[in-house]
């Protein structure tokens, strides 16, 4: 997304929000939330982020959107330093994915693991990512992990919290 058009997103997703939250509709508000959290995680507004994420997630933890809203956690968690946020939404998505053995699924896995590594073995974390996340319907998917690990390389290698 491009930073101009940012608030344009945040204005529909607060208007929405608000229309959901006075109908009553608690999953458009969960859809709300995550929809916020990978804004702001786009954005780099790690702590706003966490928070729209951590809302998502505790909706309906145990429904399809939750464990999209963990791994939007994770990023949000990792980035602000937050490692028990992290640590407790990488849980999560390991739950949400342990009994699906596929591609799409086990890439998620690699790279939530990644963020959470430093070094050689985030290196292969984030190649196992790309080359799962190739091979299913989430190609797209790949290029975004192979372009944020080139781009996060360096700061990573000191810090996962930095990643």
């Amino acid at each position: 997304m491009r930073p101009e058009t940012a608030p344009k997103a945040r204005a529909v997703i607060e208007a929405v929000l608000t229309e959901a939250t006075a109908a009553g509709q608690g999953t458009v508000t969960e859809r709300c939330d995550f929809s916020r959290a990978v804004l702001c995680n786009g954005l780099g507004q790690y702590e706003e982020a966490l928070v729209a994420a951590r809302a998502a997630v505790d909706y309906h933890p145990r429904m399809y959107l939750s464990a999209w809203a963990a791994v939007e956690l994770l990023k949000a968690a990792i980035r602000a330093g937050r490692t028990a946020v992290a640590e407790d939404a990488l849980h999560h998505v390991l739950e949400a994915t342990v009994h699906l053995p596929n591609d799409a699924a086990q890439g998620i896995v690699a790279r939530s693991r990644a963020l959470m590594t430093t070094g050689e073995r985030a290196d292969g974390l984030y190649r196992d990512a790309i080359e799962r996340l190739g091979r299913s319907l989430l190609r797209a998917m790949s290029s975004i992990v192979g372009a944020r690990r080139g781009a996060r390389w360096p700061r990573r290698a000191q810090s996962p919290a930095l990643a």
